[in-house]
């Protein structure tokens, strides 16, 4: 049964897992993921039946999903013995003699076992989200804190380490969907009475989730002009602005028109103190999701990471994507097929990936905090991504290497 309880304390023998933003499984004062991290595929089995939670999922299905590319003798025989494993990690050391096991198996399948005594923060968040929704109509101000809860509770990407692996997007779509819609919700309940200042928080926090949501930016500038900060919206606005238009093509001020004069209603003095750029900084918010620069700035990073390598002895790729622009028919437009390629590699890449648009036809990547096999997977993943999507026939190529350090 789901402890629905946020408390935690160390003689507590609900079995905490957290998912959205991080992963960490922890039982009272015991962070049990900490245990056999090395144990990859334990810890890659465990995410799955927890994403499968709601149905019971055989054990030929768990092979094909997670290790499609190794023999299946081998991971069928040590299938049983990796839930064996995990069934001793989680359960033991629960001071709860009447305990069941948290892992369930019967004709082949396996399950979570909905009896068991868990906490895990997407169904929490998730419930947050249906109860908020449920009572903004008669109890607007008991939806406001639950969907604050929510809001609270949702710490980043579902399984945001997995980023690459096919089976958790739906689920980390549809986590993000509820976040976004419930910083929407509460933000117009709180705009109803007055409450300038927490919408201000609250967008503060969301964009750096969601930075492309135009809906979340105007709330944000029209708390800050209400409550008097119009040098700071002005400020927002001007980035923001660029950031669209550069990353998405997007000209804000036929999609925001109102916040396009911001600069008249107050203008900002330069400063010589280091101290206020420094606050003025820290206080920039960053777009989510990988970094597009242009070649010369990608040389600069590629020597960077380069030199870093070379200390740290973590490898870093190098990867290009090339469309033949002679293999696209007459009726295709070369510039639709490279905005889907750009969208693509937005979409799928991660914060502190790098992407560079070095010609007409060509693409440059920057990944680090990989290793060979990762990398090759990525790459493929936007592959097949932009070969599922392309409404017409062009020759996308590919190629990925490790960067290694001659002379600079």
């Amino acid at each position: 049964m789901l402890n629905t309880n946020p408390i935690q304390d160390s003689h507590d023998d609900t079995l905490r897992i957290y998912t959205l933003g991080r992963f960490c499984v922890r039982r009272g004062d015991r962070i049990i993921s900490s245990e056999a991290r090395r144990s990859y595929k334990l810890w890659e089995l465990f995410k799955f039946i927890i994403s499968n939670r709601d149905r019971s999922v055989h054990g030929d299905t768990i092979i094909e999903s997670l290790w499609p590319e190794q023999d299946y003798n081998d991971n069928r025989n040590s299938l049983h013995s990796m839930i064996y494993r995990l069934r001793q990690l989680i359960d033991n050391n629960c001071h709860n003699t009447h305990s069941v096991s948290s892992i369930t198996f019967s004709a082949g399948t396996y399950a979570w076992n909905e009896n068991s005594n868990c906490w895990l923060d997407a169904v929490r968040f998730e419930q947050l989200c249906v109860a908020a929704r449920q009572a903004s109509s008669n109890d607007p101000s008991q939806s406001i804190n639950l969907y604050l809860e929510a809001i609270d509770v949702y710490k980043g990407d579902y399984l945001p380490e997995l980023a690459y692996t096919e089976w958790t997007i739906p689920l980390r779509n549809y986590y993000h969907r509820l976040y976004v819609n419930a910083v929407q919700e509460v933000i117009s309940l709180l705009v109803k009475s007055d409450n300038h200042e927490k919408v201000i928080g609250i967008c503060e926090k969301a964009i750096q989730v969601e930075f492309y949501k135009e809906e979340i930016h105007a709330a944000y500038l029209c708390a800050l002009i209400k409550d008097g900060n119009i040098a700071q919206a002005r400020s927002h606005y001007e980035y923001a602005s660029s950031v669209f238009h550069k990353e998405m093509g997007i000209d804000l001020k036929n999609v925001l028109p109102y916040f396009s004069s911001l600069h008249e209603l107050e203008h900002k003095p330069a400063s010589s103190d280091l101290t206020v750029i420094q606050k003025h900084l820290d206080k920039a918010v960053q777009p989510p999701g990988c970094m597009l620069c242009n070649p010369d700035v990608f040389r600069f990073l590629y020597k960077t990471e380069l030199r870093r390598s070379e200390r740290s002895g973590q490898p870093v790729f190098l990867a290009m994507f090339v469309l033949d622009l002679d293999s696209i028919g007459k009726d295709a437009d070369p510039r639709e097929c490279m905005d889907l390629l750009h969208r693509t590699l937005t979409i799928n890449l991660r914060r502190g990936d790098v992407v560079c648009p070095w010609n007409d036809s060509q693409y440059l990547l920057l990944l680090t905090g990989l290793d060979a096999d990762q990398a090759v997977k990525a790459i493929n993943r936007i592959q097949h991504s932009f070969e599922s999507n392309c409404k017409h026939q062009v020759k996308l190529t590919n190629d990925v290497k490790p960067i290694i350090l001659t002379h600079l």
